[in-house]
C-alpha cells in the first residue's frame, strides 16, 4: 500500500524514459509481481488485488512505449531459480515477459492436465492463431514453455533418484538408466535459459517437444502438484492480473480515442491471444478456474472484442465461432466424461454474446441486423440443446429449458428470418415465419408446458395436458408443426418419470392415438420407436398384475392394439415392409421381455398380409422362434398352428416359395430333400427312447413343410408329388410283416399329414385317393388298429397317447364323410367294435392286474368313440339299452400298485371317470337319437353322485352328459335339478381361481340349466328355484367375470325371441331377471379384474366372441354391453298386440319404476359411475317400451316419472326422462293437462322446472291437429311468467320455448287469433329487436337438445343407446351402436328402426362406416367428437340459491395489505392451498391461480381449511400472465419475483414497496426466462444448509411474512413520528 503509490509517482517522472522505466519495473515490481502470484505466497487478499492492478496497469504501459516484439531480443530473466536481479539485458519488456510468463502457465498447465488430452488445447490455439499477428507470440510462449518443462523435469528426475535404494541390482539398473537420462536432461536444458527469460529461437511446439504425460524416462509421471511445487504460478492469481490487463486496456484506448499511433500493434496481438487461450481452457476440470474463465474473463475479452471499431466487426464473429468450435468439442466428448455436461452452463452463459442481444437492444443499433453468431441455423446447436433436455441432470435440463426458451422469445420479438439479405436456410429442428408468429409461439408454449408436465409425479397433472401432444404433430390442425425429434423428446422425458403410473398414463395415451397424421409420425421415427419407445415398455413387471401372472395383460392387449392400428396405417408397401423388418431384427436380438415380444408377434399376426421378409428378417424370425432365450423350439409353431390353402399366410408362404426358390431351382433340392427325411422317419423303429409326443412333433414338421411343396399354383395338392413325397411311409403301411412300432410309426406320420391336409385343403373324402395308393390300405390299417385296441388273443394297447393315435385314425376312416369304406362296411364295423368291447367289457374272469385295469380305460374309450360315430352316421344298428347303460354307470376300476407308480391315485380315478362319462354322454347321445330304450333319470341319480365328490377334471365330462340326460323326456323334479345346480356350483367355488377350469364349468352350467326343455317348466322357473338360482349365481359371476353373462343372455335370447307361448310364459317369469340382464354391465376398474377379464377373452368359446365381432372395439374389463343389446332386442320385437308381451312391458315397466325410486340412486351420483349408468340404462330400456303403457295408466306413470325427475339431477338421466314424457303426451294427448299444471307450479324447483320447460319445446310442433288448437291457447299463458325469475336456466329454457312454441304455430297455420293479440305480438317483436334476445336466440341455436333434436325423427336405436348418451358427455364405453343390435338380428322393425338415415348429418358418435345407408372406405376413421356441430349440455349451468351475503360484505369492508401473490405458475394443489392459507392470514390483497377450480378440490380445502372463502382469488393462466403482469406495473405496481438471479436480492435486505406484485416460479423449473425479464426486482432466500431449495409454498409464505412485517413497522413508525410532531 506504500511501495506501490510510491512506484506510480516514481514511473510517473520516468515515462519518456524507456530504459529507465524498464529497468524500474524489473527490478522492483516483477520481483514482486513474482512472489505474489507464487503458490506459497503468504500475502494477503487485498495486497494481491493491489498487485495485480499495479502489474496490469505497467504492463499496459511498458507495451504500449515499447518496440514491436519482432524487433526485441528474448529476455532470460524469467526462470525461478536463477537470481533475478542479474544485470539487465538487451530483451523484451516488462509488459511483454510478464504476459508471456502468465500466458506460458496456462499453456503448461493444459498440456499437463490429463483431461485435456481428448480437447487437444495447444492444436485448438495453433489452428486459430494462424495467420494473425498473435502467431508470432504463440510461438515464443511455446518456447518458454517447453523451457519451463523440461527443467521441472529435470529437477523431478533428480528427487526420485535421491530416494531410490543403491543396493538393489534393479534399481541401480534403473538408476544407470536415469542417469543416462539425465545427461539427456543436462544436454537440453544447457540451451536454456532462465525460466522467466527468452532463449534461442525454437520453432518447435509444445506437442513436439517432451510432453509429461508420454515420456518413457521416468518410473514416475509428474502431475499438476509436482509442477506447482516447483515453481508455477498460482492460475487464479494469474487471471486475476490478466483480467486487470484487459480492463486496463479497455481503460488506455477510450482515453487515446485512437487505433492507428501504433500501439494497439502490441495491445491487440496480446488480447486476441488470450481470448483463443482462455476459450480453449474452458473446459478446465479445476471449478474455480472454470467459474472465473466462464463469468469474468472470457465475458471480459468477449466485451474488448466488441468494442472494437466497426470494421473489427468480423472479428468479433469470428471470436463467437472460435468460442462456438470448442463448445462442439467439449460437447463430443465420450458420455462418461464429466466435462461433458459444461457444455449447456457455456451455451446459457454466453447467449446473449451470440445474438448480440446487447447491441441489438441499443437505439442506435438496427434490431434487424444479423447477430454476430445465428445458431438458429446451426444443426449441431439444436442437437446440444436436445441432449440438455433429454438429461437426466436437473441443473442441464434448466439450462438447456432456458436456452430454448429465450432463443423462441429472441425469435418472437427480433425479425431476423432468411431473407435476400440474410440468405439462410432454417433447419429441420426450427423454423419460423413472421406472418405465423403467433401460431409459433402458441406451438412452442405447448411443447414447453408438455415439457415441464413431463416429470411431474401427479397423474391429474400431467393426463389433461396430453391432449396438446398431437398438435404438436400437426395431425389435427393446418397450423405449423415441430420436427419429430421434439415430440420424441418430450415422450422419452415422458417414459423417464419416476412415477410407473404416470408413465402407464403417457403409454396409455399413446396406445389410444388413432389420427393417421399422428401413426404416421410415430412410425416415421424408427430411432425413437424401436429405440426409447419399446425400451421403455421392455419391462416384463409393466405387464404383470399380482396374482395372475403376465401372460395375459389388458395393458398388453392395448399395445397389442396399438400396434395393429400403427402397421394398418402405412400406406407404402415398402415403408411397412422396411418397419416389419426392423421390428423383427428388434424382437430377435434387442428385447428382453417375452411378454412384449408376444404381444407383438401377435399383432403382426393378426395385422394383413404385407411382401416384407427378406433373408435377413427370415433369420431374426427363425431365430426368435427357435433359438432365443425365452422360445426354446418351434414345436409350438408346427404343431398348434394351422394352414388353410386360402388363408393369407399359405398364400404368402406360396408365392415365396415360387417367386425366390423356383427361380433358384432350389425346389427340386428341398422335395428330394423333405423325401429323404420322411424315409428316415418312417425306417427307423419306435422304442420307449421315441415316445409318441416326440414323433407327433416330427411328423408334424414334416406335414406342415409338405403343404407348400404337394399343391399346384391354384392351391389344390397333386396326388402324384404326395404319392412320391410319401412314398415310404406307404410301403411300410402296405407291408403286413412291419412290426407294430414301425405301423405305429406310419400312423403318426399318417394322421399328422391327414390332419394338417384337411385344415389346408379341406376334408379329404378319400385318403387312399389322395395318396394315390394302388392297393386299398384303409381295411388294413383299421385291422392292425383293431389288433391293438380289442383284439381277445393279444395283449390290448394301454398307453394313453398311443390309444389316442389309434382312435383317432380309426375315427378320420369311419368318418360319415369318408368314402373309402362303403357304407355297410362302416356299419359292420362300428357293430363289431361295439359288440367286442362291451364283451371285453363284461369278461368275469380277469385277474386283478394294473394292465387289465388301463386296457378296461381302452374299451371305454373305443366304446365311446364307437357310439359317437354312430351318433354322427345316425346309425340305427348299435344296441342300447338300460342292461348297457347299467354296465358302463356301474363299471369301476381298482386300486394296484403299479396304477400308482407313475401318477396318483386320485389323478387315476379322475381320468378313468372322466373316459368313462365321456363313453356315458356318447351312449345317452346315440340313444337319444335313435329312441333307444333306457331310463335317464338312474343314470341321472348316479352323475348326480359322482358330480358331489367330482374333481376339475372329471367334472366336465360329468356335466356334458348330465345336459343331454337333461334334454331327454323325462320327468325333471325341482329338487333333482336342484342337487344337479348345488353341486356344480360347489365345485366352481372350488375351482373359482383356476381360469381355465372355471370357464369351461360355468360354460357347461350354462348349457346345463338354459335349456328351452328347462325354460319351458314352470315348475323349475319358480322363485327359489334351481333355474332362477343358477341364473343368479351366474350374473354373480359375471360382476368380476366377463362373458359369463353374455354366453347366457344369448341362450335365453335364442329361446325367448321364437316367442312361442311357452317362451312368453317363460319371460313373464324371469321378469326381476331381465330387468337385471337390461342394466348389466359392471365397470370393474380395479386391476385383477382388467386382467381376469383379458384372461376371459383368451380363454372364450368362439361363439361368444364372434357375438361381439366388429361391434365396437372391445375393452377388456367392460365388455358385455351385448347383454343389454340382447335384452333390449326382445323389447324392441314384441308384439303390442299380443297379451302376454303387454303383461310383460306392464310388470317390467313397474319394477324398473320400483328400483329407480331407491334413495341411494340420488345422493352423491356423479356422471358415469355405476349408480348413474343402472338409471342411464333404465330409461334407455323404459324408453323403449312407452309404446306398450295402456290409456289408462299413462296418468299414473306420468306422475311417477315427473316425481322421479324432482328428484334427478343429472342431466343425462332427466334427458330420457323428459323423451318417455314426451312420447307418452303425443300418444295420449289428453293427458296434457298434466304438463299445464307442472307449468302452475310457481314454488317448483328450478332444476325440476328446466325438465318441464324442455319438454314444451316439442309438443308445438308434433302433436296431432285435433289437440293442438287447445295447446296452443293454453301453453303461451303458461310460459310467460317462466320468463321473468331471476334464475337465468329457467329464463333462457322459458324464452327457448316461447320461440318454438310461437314457429310452431306459424308453422302449421292455425288461425286462432294469437296473432292479434298485443301482448303475444309485443313480446314478438321485442324478442327480433332486443339486442340481448337475439344473443340469447343465438346461444340457443348452439344447443343440440334446444335446436335440432326431435323427439320423433330420433327415436331410433343409434339416437337412443349412442348418440344421446354423446350429446351429453356420458362415457363413450357406455355407447352402443346400432351395428351391435344388426348383428344380434338384421330385420329391422318399423316403430324403431336401427338409425334414421335422414339424421345421419347431426350423428357423429358413431363411426361413420357403422351407420345405415352410408358406404364408407373401411380406412376412414372417425376424427373425434369435433366432426360436427357442437353440442353442449343445456344444464351445465346452475345458479347457486344458498349465498352468504355477510360473506361477501366482509371481503368488502375488509382493508387489506397492497401485496398481490401471483401463483399462477404452481401446479400442485397441495402448496396452492398452503399458499392460499397464508395469504389470508397475512392479509394479502389477492391470490393469482392458474384454475379457480382448485377450489373444489377436496385436497385443496382440507389444507386451505376455508381460507378459499375469505381470501379473493382470481384466474389466470399461463399464456396470460404476461399481460397480467404489465396491467399491473402500469397501475403503479413493482414486480417482484422470488428466484435466484445473478442481480437478485436477499430477503433481509430488500425493501418492500408498498404496492407490490410477487411472482412465484414453478416448483422445480422456477420463473420461466419471458418473465423474469419483465421483473423489476428478483428475491432471494439465504440459505446455509446442504439443501439448496424450498418448497414454494414455504418460500412464499416467508416473504409474505417479511412484507407485512416491513408494512406493519413503517405504520408504527409514522404513528410515532406523528405522535412527537
Amino acid at each position: 500500500m506504500i511501495l506501490l503509490p510510491v512506484l506510480r509517482a516514481h514511473l510517473g517522472k520516468t515515462v519518456d524514459h524507456l530504459q529507465d522505466t524498464e529497468a524500474c519495473l524489473d527490478t522492483v515490481l516483477r520481483p514482486l509481481v513474482l512472489s505474489t502470484l507464487a503458490h506459497d505466497s503468504m500475502i494477503s487478499t487485498e495486497s494481491v488485488s493491489l498487485v495485480s492492478k499495479t502489474a496490469a496497469h505497467f504492463t499496459v504501459v511498458s507495451l504500449s512505449l515499447a518496440s514491436s516484439p519482432q524487433q526485441q531480443q528474448q529476455d532470460t530473466k524469467d526462470e525461478p531459480g536463477q537470481d533475478i536481479s542479474t544485470p539487465d539485458n538487451q530483451g523484451p519488456g516488462f509488459g511483454y515477459a510478464l504476459l508471456r510468463t502468465l500466458v506460458g502457465q496456462l499453456a503448461l498447465v493444459m498440456d499437463i492436465e490429463p483431461d485435456f488430452v481428448d480437447l487437444q488445447p495447444i492444436t485448438f490455439i495453433t489452428e486459430n492463431v494462424k495467420e494473425t499477428p498473435a502467431q508470432a507470440l504463440w510461438k515464443d510462449v511455446q518456447i518458454t514453455v517447453n523451457k519451463l518443462k523440461q527443467s521441472c523435469q529435470r529437477r523431478y528426475k533428480s528427487r526420485i533418484s535421491m530416494l531410490q535404494d543403491d543396493d538393489d541390482d534393479d534399481n541401480a539398473h534403473n538408476d544407470e538408466n536415469d542417469d543416462d537420462d539425465d545427461d539427456e536432461d543436462d544436454g537440453i536444458s544447457n540451451n536454456s535459459s532462465s525460466m522467466y527469460g527468452g532463449g534461442a529461437d525454437d520453432s518447435s511446439s509444445i506437442i513436439s517437444g517432451l510432453s509429461f504425460n508420454t515420456t518413457t524416462t521416468m518410473r514416475t509421471k509428474m502431475t499438476l502438484s509436482d509442477f506447482t511445487s516447483m515453481g508455477l504460478l498460482d492460475l487464479e492469481y494469474c487471471l486475476d492480473l490478466m483480467e486487470h490487463f484487459v480492463q486496463e486496456v479497455r481503460l488506455y484506448q477510450h482515453q487515446e480515442g485512437s487505433h492507428d499511433d501504433g500501439t494497439d500493434h502490441q495491445l491487440t496481438p496480446w488480447l486476441d491471444l488470450l481470448l483463443i487461450i482462455s476459450i480453449a481452457m474452458l473446459p478446465c476440470t479445476n471449478s474455480t478456474i472454470r467459474s472465473k474463465l466462464m463469468n469474468d474473463f472470457v465475458p471480459a475479452l468477449l466485451s474488448w472484442k466488441k468494442g472494437a471499431v466497426p470494421e473489427e466487426s468480423a472479428d468479433f464473429t469470428t471470436s463467437c465461432q472460435i468460442l462456438w468450435t470448442r463448445t462442439l468439442q467439449v460437447f463430443r466428448l465420450p458420455a462418461t466424461n464429466l466435462l461433458r455436461t459444461e457444455t449447456y452452463g457455456l451455451i446459457a452463459k454466453f447467449f446473449d454474446t451470440y445474438f448480440g442481444l446487447d447491441a441489438l437492444s441499443s437505439s442506435t443499433i438496427d434490431a434487424s441486423l444479423a447477430p454476430p453468431l445465428d445458431l438458429r441455423y446451426n444443426e449441431d446447436f439444436f442437437i446440444i440443446i436436445q441432449s440438455g433436455l433429454r438429461s437426466d441432470d436437473c441443473l442441464t435440463r434448466k439450462y438447456t429449458s432456458f436456452i430454448m426458451k429465450r432463443l423462441v422469445d429472441f425469435t418472437r420479438n427480433h425479425d431476423t428470418s432468411p431473407s435476400a439479405t440474410h440468405p439462410r436456410q432454417w433447419t429441420k429442428y426450427f423454423e419460423w415465419s413472421a406472418s405465423k408468429a403467433d401460431d409459433y409461439t402458441n406451438l412452442w408454449d405447448d411443447w414447453f408446458l408438455l415439457y415441464d408436465t413431463m416429470h411431474e409425479s401427479v397423474i391429474h397433472l400431467v393426463e389433461p395436458v396430453l391432449n396438446r401432444f398431437e398438435t404438436l404433430l400437426g395431425s389435427l390442425s393446418p397450423i405449423p408443426c415441430l420436427d419429430a425429434s421434439w415430440w420424441t423428446l418430450l415422450l422419452y422425458r415422458g417414459f423417464n418419470n419416476e412415477t410407473r403410473a404416470v408413465q402407464i398414463v403417457i403409454w396409455e395415451y399413446i396406445f389410444a392415438r388413432q389420427a393417421p397424421e399422428t401413426l404416421t409420425q410415430l412410425a416415421s421415427q424408427p430411432q425413437f420407436f424401436f429405440g426409447a419407445f419399446m425400451k421403455s415398455i421392455d419391462n416384463t413387471s409393466i405387464f404383470s398384475v399380482v396374482n395372475q401372472g403376465v401372460m395375459v395383460s389388458p395393458f398388453g392387449e392395448h399395445w397389442k392394439v396399438f400396434m395393429k392400428r400403427i402397421i394398418a396405417n402405412f400406406k407404402s408397401t415398402d415403408d411397412k415392409g422396411q418397419f416389419l423388418r426392423q421390428m423383427i431384427h428388434h424382437l430377435a436380438h434387442v428385447v428382453k421381455s417375452p411378454i412384449l415380444i408376444l404381444y407383438v408377434m401377435e399383432s403382426l399376426a393378426e395385422s394383413d398380409p404385407a411382401p416384407c421378409w427378406d433373408g435377413d428378417a427370415l433369420k431374426s424370425l427363425r431365430y426368435l422362434v427357435d433359438r432365443h432365450r425365452h422360445f426354446k423350439t418351434t414345436s409350438s409353431l408346427i404343431t398348434e398352428y394351422s394352414l388353410s390353402s386360402s388363408s393369407d399366410e399359405y398364400k404368402g408362404l406360396k408365392s415365396w416359395f415360387e417367386q425366390k426358390v423356383t427361380k433358384k431351382k432350389a425346389l427340386e433340392n428341398m422335395v428330394q430333400d423333405l423325401q429323404k427325411k420322411v424315409r428316415t422317419f418312417v425306417c427307423e423303429q419306435m422304442s420307449q427312447d421315441a415316445p409318441v409326443e416326440i414323433l407327433r412333433i416330427q411328423a408334424n414338421v414334416l406335414a406342415k413343410t409338405s403343404l407348400f411343396l404337394i399343391s399346384d399354383s391354384n392351391g389344390v395338392p397333386d396326388s402324384d408329388t404326395i404319392s412320391t413325397l410319401f412314398a415310404g411311409m406307404s410301403e411300410q403301411l402296405l407291408n403286413p410283416t412291419s412290426s407294430l412300432p414301425t405301423f405305429n410309426r406310419q400312423l403318426v406320420l399318417l394322421d399328422s399329414l391327414w390332419a394338417s391336409s384337411e385344415v389346408c385343403f379341406g376334408p379329404i373324402t378319400d385318403i387312399e385317393s389322395f395318396m394315390k395308393w394302388e392297393t386299398p390300405l384303409c381295411a388294413h390299417i383299421l385291422e392292425r388298429i383293431e389288433s391293438q385296441l380289442i383284439d381277445p388273443k393279444t395283449p390290448n394297447e394301454t398307453d394313453e397317447v398311443l390309444v389316442e393315435l389309434l382312435l383317432s385314425v380309426l375315427q378320420r376312416i369311419l368318418s360319415p364323410s369318408h368314402t373309402c369304406c362303403s357304407q355297410e362296411l362302416k356299419h359292420e364295423l362300428l357293430g363289431r367294435y361295439a359288440a367286442l368291447s362291451l364283451e371285453l367289457l363284461n369278461a368275469k374272469d380277469k385277474e386283478l392286474t394294473s394292465y387289465n385295469q388301463q386296457v378296461n380305460i381302452t374299451y371305454l374309450r373305443l366304446l365311446g368313440k364307437v357310439y359317437h360315430l354312430g351318433y354322427q352316421m345316425e346309425l340305427k344298428g348299435l344296441k342300447i339299452d338300460s342292461t348297457i347303460i347299467a354296465t358302463i354307470s356301474d363299471f369301476t376300476i381298482k386300486r394296484t400298485q403299479d396304477l400308482i407308480r407313475y401318477r396318483s391315485w386320485g389323478d387315476t380315478m379322475a381320468t378313468f371317470i372322466r373316459y368313462k362319462w365321456e363313453c356315458l354322454g356318447s351312449l345317452v347321445s346315440y340313444g337319444k337319437k335313435s329312441l333307444g330304450t333306457f331310463e335317464p333319470e338312474p343314470l341321472y341319480r348316479l352323475a348326480m353322485d359322482q358330480l358331489e365328490s367330482a374333481s376339475d377334471i372329471c367334472a366336465e365330462a360329468i356335466l356334458e352328459c348330465i345336459v343331454a340326460l337333461l334334454d331327454m323326456p323325462w320327468d325333471k323334479r325341482a329338487d333333482s335339478v336342484m342337487t344337479c345346480v348345488d353341486y356344480t356350483l360347489s365345485i366352481l367355488k372350488d375351482y373359482v381361481n383356476n381360469s381355465k377350469t372355471t370357464s369351461a364349468l360355468i360354460h357347461s352350467l350354462i348349457r346345463m340349466v338354459l335349456q328351452p326343455c328347462l325354460l319351458s317348466k314352470p315348475k323349475l322357473n319358480e322363485q327359489g328355484g334351481p333355474l332362477k338360482k343358477a341364473l343368479h349365481k351366474i350374473i354373480e359371476f359375471g360382476e368380476w367375470k366377463p362373458m359369463v353373462v353374455g354366453e347366457s343372455a344369448l341362450q335365453l335370447h335364442a329361446f325367448w325371441s321364437t316367442f312361442t307361448v311357452e317362451a312368453n310364459a317363460s319371460m313373464l317369469s324371469y321378469v326381476k331377471e331381465i330387468a337385471t340382464l337390461l342394466v348389466f354391465g359392471p365397470l370393474r376398474e380395479r386391476e385383477d379384474q382388467k386382467l381376469d377379464a383379458a384372461l376371459s377373452l383368451k380363454l372364450q368359446f368362439p361363439n361368444v366372441l364372434s357375438a361381439t365381432e366388429g361391434a365396437a372395439d372391445m375393452v377388456l374389463n367392460q365388455n358385455d354391453y351385448y347383454v343389454r343389446v340382447l335384452m333390449n332386442d326382445l323389447l324392441l320385437r314384441l308384439d303390442d298386440t299380443n297379451d302376454q308381451h303387454i303383461e310383460l312391458v306392464n310388470c317390467l315397466m313397474d319394477y324398473m319404476m320400483e328400483s329407480n325410486e331407491k334413495p341411494e340412486l340420488y345422493e352423491g351420483v356423479y356422471t358415469n359411475t355405476a349408480l348413474h349408468r343402472f338409471k342411464i340404462r333404465s330409461w334407455c330400456s323404459m324408453l323403449l317400451v312407452s309404446r306398450f303403457i295402456r290409456k289408462d295408466a299413462s296418468g299414473q306413470y306420468l306422475e311417477r316419472i315427473f316425481g322421479l325427475m324432482q328428484k334427478e339431477t343429472d342431466v343425462s338421466v332427466r334427458s330420457y326422462m323428459e323423451w318417455t314424457v314426451v312420447r307418452l303426451l303425443l300418444q295420449y294427448p289428453e293427458q296434457l293437462s298434466l304438463i299445464y299444471q307442472q307449468l302452475e307450479k310457481a314454488d317448483a324447483k328450478p332444476s325440476y322446472m328446466i325438465s318441464v320447460l324442455t319438454v314444451t319445446f316439442f309438443l308445438g310442433a308434433a302433436l296431432p291437429e285435433q289437440e293442438v288448437a287447445g295447446y296452443f291457447n293454453k301453453i303461451f299463458p303458461l310460459l310467460a311468467p317462466w320468463m321473468i325469475p331471476n334464475h337465468f336456466n329457467v329464463r333462457m329454457y322459458a324464452f327457448c320455448s316461447w320461440q318454438r312454441n310461437w314457429d310452431a304455430y306459424r308453422t302449421r297455420g292455425l288461425d286462432l287469433g294469437l296473432e292479434n293479440n298485443p301482448y303475444v305480438t309485443m313480446m314478438d317483436t321485442f324478442m327480433k329487436q332486443n339486442n340481448d334476445c337475439i344473443k340469447l336466440s343465438e346461444k340457443i341455436r348452439a344447443h343440440y337438445f334446444m335446436a335440432t333434436f326431435d323427439p320423433v325423427e330420433d327415436y331410433n336405436l343409434e339416437y337412443i343407446f349412442r348418440e344421446n348418451l354423446h350429446v351429453f358427455g356420458v362415457h363413450e364405453n357406455e355407447r352402443i351402436g346400432s351395428r351391435s343390435f344388426i348383428r344380434a338380428n338384421p330385420t329391422p322393425t318399423t316403430h324403431c328402426p336401427f338409425v334414421n338415415p335422414n339424421r345421419v348429418f347431426v350423428y357423429s358418435a358413431a363411426d361413420a362406416s357403422e351407420l345405415l345407408g352410408s358406404d364408407m372406405n373401411e380406412g376412414t376413421t372417425a376424427t373425434g367428437d369435433g366432426s360436427y356441430q357442437k353440442k353442449i349440455t343445456p344444464w351445465e349451468m346452475m345458479l347457486e340459491t344458498d349465498v352468504d351475503l355477510t360473506k361477501a360484505l366482509v371481503k368488502e369492508k375488509r382493508r387489506r395489505n397492497d401485496i398481490i401473490v401471483v401463483a399462477s405458475l404452481v401446479n400442485r394443489i397441495p402448496n396452492l392451498a398452503g399458499l392460499c392459507r397464508t395469504c389470508e392470514i397475512f392479509n394479502a390483497s389477492q391470490l393469482v391461480v392458474h384454475n379457480l377450480k382448485v377450489k373444489d378440490d377436496p385436497s385443496f380445502t382440507a389444507i386451505s381449511v376455508s381460507s378459499e372463502k375469505w381470501m379473493p382469488m382470481i384466474e389466470v393462466q399461463h399464456p396470460d400472465l404476461a399481460n397480467f403482469l404489465r396491467q399491473k406495473k402500469d397501475e403503479g405496481y413493482v414486480l417482484c419475483g422470488l428466484e435466484q438471479t445473478t442481480n437478485s436480492k436477499k430477503l433481509g435486505d430488500y425493501e418492500f414497496p408498498e404496492k407490490c406484485v410477487l411472482l412465484l416460479g414453478q416448483e422445480k423449473q422456477g420463473i420461466p426466462a419471458d418473465l423474469l425479464q419483465l421483473l423489476d426486482h428478483t428475491i432471494e432466500i439465504p440459505q446455509y444448509g446442504f439443501i439448496r431449495s424450498l418448497n414454494v409454498h414455504v418460500s412464499g409464505s416467508l416473504l409474505l411474512y417479511e412484507y407485512t412485517k416491513q408494512m406493519q413497522w413503517r405504520s408504527q413508525s409514522m404513528i410515532h413520528n406523528a405522535g412527537s410532531l
